[in-house]
């Protein structure tokens, strides 16, 4: 609740305001998440931002501005994002209720994305071509030799690295995990 006891109109400014200022996120790519939800907040609700009051009309017309701005599954973040933030405000006492309680019913069923690999012969040619960066170039094959996601790649250390019995093993625990997840690294890598 707030500080006269009662709550608060749920509005674009509030939620901005506390992706903003919070300082708890559980890593650089949560934040960059909500930041980027924050500024498509921005953008939908355009003129009068901060006292912009999300309600259910709000909500869905939040979720047709981000389908034609970004990717439905992109969109389809943002919103759970937004939902987040809003059951935290709720559970917090500063809004009596939340709208929209199921925004999957505001975008159309997800389509299973095709995933594309590089095949051998493309990866042997990937390392005989000339590339202006050598450690870009190293760093983009090192992560389709062992599936490694860029921020992954940059977050290594050598103490990740292992030997066991059949050569060298990358052990990283997985975050917000008691698990490590092992990768053994063939040649290349």
């Amino acid at each position: 609740m707030s500080k006269s006891g009662k709550t608060l109109p749920l509005t674009c400014g509030t939620i901005v305001s506390m992706v903003e200022n919070r300082t708890d996120w559980g890593s650089p790519s949560t934040k960059q998440g909500y930041d980027a939800m924050a500024v498509q907040l921005r953008g939908c609700a355009n003129g009068g931002f901060e006292t912009r009051v999300i309600d259910d009309a709000f909500c869905g017309e939040f979720a047709r501005y981000l389908l034609a701005h970004v990717k439905p599954s992109s969109a389809r973040g943002y919103m759970e994002k937004l939902r987040t933030i809003m059951r935290r405000l709720k559970k917090d006492g500063l809004i009596a209720e939340m709208p929209v309680m199921d925004f999957k019913v505001l975008f159309p069923k997800a389509e299973e994305a095709e995933k594309v690999f590089l095949t051998k012969e493309e990866l042997h040619r990937m390392q005989r071509a000339n590339c202006p960066s050598k450690s870009t170039k190293d760093a983009f094959l090192f992560s389709c030799y062992t599936g490694l996601m860029r921020g992954e790649v940059k977050g290594l250390l050598w103490d990740d690295i292992h030997y066991s019995g059949k050569g060298l093993v990358l052990s990283r625990p997985i975050e917000n995990s008691d698990e490590h997840v092992k990768v053994p690294l063939v040649e290349p890598a």
